[in-house]
């Protein structure tokens, strides 16, 4: 009589939950469809009705006619679609594996310190912010540089490469604690409306066309190399941010610097390009009067313009 009790309880041990989902609402479809499932498939959710495991919930996949009923997973399906439309599934394959460990890389980082944003990437030792102009002009969109040269345009894409790293076994905390430490907010929103003006000026002037004393389809890579280096140098790349530092000043200062340098060096801004096109010019439409040998170099603001809208 004395194990009778002791039979019960372990028999309550291992019966079914109380509770169940309601299998009136299974299969269902699920939206969205998971992560890198082709176009004309679907995830049909199920629950198992009978044994251990009864009210359980998986997912199978299967076409939208119908065709492929219970494909297991979605790499599966990637194959199985491959081979219907006749593509080489390797590089769908691939591309999906990227994209899923992109996922996780980003899920990592997040889960640890939380999303990024603009300002505390200015604070981040050692990288870079080059501020590009929008396509509809409305503000300047920033593109990130690394130590290494590596380049990102979303800063989800910085988020997940700093969880790669940690994934790999690499302590990145006191990295993201110096950079809290040094953020500034304010800094940063200044040097970003700086950049924005500086380049919708320079875009508004060379979409003018005839202003522009030489076109573009005349500058040689010698003449644009040192313009493109003088404006993302001084003007749009930026520096870690921090109270002390306004980075919009700093950025006025170095265009000031050089439109001075420009004003007193004009033989390296491209004054022979320069003197060429306008020699032609003149040659061409009054073939009578005299070539002058030697021509005043760009206004200094044109050069500025011309530099800021090749930078674009």
């Amino acid at each position: 009589f004395g194990s009778k009790p002791i039979v019960s309880h372990k028999m309550n041990n291992f019966s079914r939950p109380e509770k169940l989902p309601n299998s009136s609402s299974y299969p269902r479809v699920l939206h969205p469809p998971p992560l890198g499932l082709p176009r004309g498939w679907s995830a049909i959710e199920k629950q198992i009705l009978h044994g251990k495991k009864a009210g359980h919930l998986y997912c199978r996949y299967q076409r939208n006619d119908g065709a492929h009923q219970h494909t297991p997973t979605v790499l599966a399906a990637i194959k199985i679609h491959a081979a219907d439309v006749g593509l080489d599934p390797e590089p769908l394959v691939r591309a999906y594996e990227k994209e899923r460990k992109r996922k996780l890389h980003l899920a990592t980082f997040r889960g640890r310190f939380g999303p990024l944003d603009t300002a505390m990437l200015h604070a981040f030792p050692g990288w870079q912010i080059r501020y590009e102009l929008r396509a509809d002009k409305d503000g300047a969109r920033p593109r990130y540089k690394d130590p290494h040269g590596n380049t990102w345009k979303w800063i989800k894409d910085v988020e997940a490469h700093l969880g790669s790293r940690m994934l790999m076994g690499e302590d990145i905390s006191g990295f993201i604690l110096e950079a809290r430490r040094a953020t500034c907010a304010e800094a940063t929103e200044k040097l970003r409306a700086e950049a924005a003006r500086l380049l919708r000026h320079a875009a508004d002037i060379a979409a003018k066309g005839n202003d522009l004393p030489v076109p573009l389809s005349l500058m040689s890579e010698e003449v644009i190399a040192p313009m493109k280096d003088a404006v993302m140098g001084p003007c749009l790349q930026a520096k870690p941010a921090s109270g002390e530092v306004d980075l919009g000043q700093t950025a006025a200062r170095g265009l000031k610097r050089m439109r001075s340098s420009w004003k007193h060096e004009p033989a390296e801004l491209g004054q022979t390009v320069s003197t060429n096109f306008r020699r032609r010019r003149i040659a061409k439409s009054k073939p009578g009067l005299p070539v002058p040998s030697s021509l005043n170099v760009w206004p200094a603001p044109h050069a500025v313009a011309l530099g800021q809208a090749l930078a674009t």
